[in-house]
């Protein structure tokens, strides 16, 4: 037994060793990676903008990020989806062609991404409050840019928020533009689980068919919510090409925005 101690330490520091070397690899990748991304696609313009700040919106300090080659052009308001779900890690990777026609403004909701905070009150994560927000924001940038009127985009979650605004604050407004529009969220539910379920018995799937039986919308938590959606993504009912959800991780490590706070 003495004679093995010596290997076993010696083993020992050869793991941490790796294990220590193998994340300063990481860390150098992703900052590498994150000065790649800045500098291709870096706005260079006379009058471009490009700039990630901070904001106070209803009381709390809230991150949004503002990218357009011409800081004259009219201003797009993207309401990310969840409630949770930032849209801020995913910038990089479309709205390049919105950027040569809008100053495009990227926003982490309260509690969500760069926005997330222990001194956000609980009961603040409401839907008027996020309301107010979406007015008070749309306001702040109306006033910045010296614009009566902006164009506002909102997906899934985010299109509740939008279309409610959007008739509440016409005047505010050119446009509102829904993707993933929600109109009868228990409706919505009916259909995804159907869809799942469908794709599963087709596929012969007991597992799938065996934890879904349990479930039904409206679901009693987050947990059957999740449920669900981990078997949606299985049968691409959430992204086209599959694999959506880690591109979206892979957008929260790697992106320089939301990497940096």
């Amino acid at each position: 037994m003495s004679r093995a101690l010596p290997f076993l330490k010696r083993a020992l520091v050869a793991i941490v060793v790796l294990i220590v070397g193998s994340v300063v690899v990481g860390v150098i990748t992703i900052q590498i990676t994150q000065a790649r991304q800045r500098s291709a696609t870096r706005i260079e313009t006379e009058n471009g903008i490009e700039s990630l700040e901070f904001v106070q919106i209803g009381g709390v300090a809230q991150s949004i990020y503002l990218r357009g080659h011409d800081r004259d052009s009219p201003v797009l308001l993207f309401v990310h989806g969840g409630p949770g779900g930032p849209s801020m890690p995913m910038a990089r990777d479309f709205g390049f062609l919105l950027e040569e026609h809008f100053v495009v403004v990227h926003w982490d909701q309260r509690g969500a991404g760069n926005s997330c905070s222990d001194e956000i009150p609980d009961d603040s994560l409401n839907l008027e409050q996020y309301l107010a927000d979406t007015r008070e924001l749309i306001d702040l940038l109306r006033n910045r840019f010296e614009q009566d009127k902006i164009f506002l985009v909102g997906h899934s979650w985010g299109s509740v928020l939008g279309l409610i605004t959007a008739q509440r604050h016409p005047e505010r407004l050119h446009a509102y533009v829904g993707m993933g529009q929600f109109v009868d969220m228990l409706r919505n539910e009916e259909i995804s689980y159907r869809f799942v379920v469908d794709r599963a018995t087709a596929d012969e799937n007991e597992q799938a068919l065996e934890e879904l039986a349990t479930i039904e919308p409206p679901y009693a938590d987050r947990e059957e919510l999740m449920l669900q959606r981990s078997w949606l993504g299985h049968y691409r009912g959430d992204f086209l090409e599959g694999g959506g959800f880690a591109k979206f991780a892979r957008g929260v490590v790697l992106s320089p925005e939301s990497a940096s706070e």
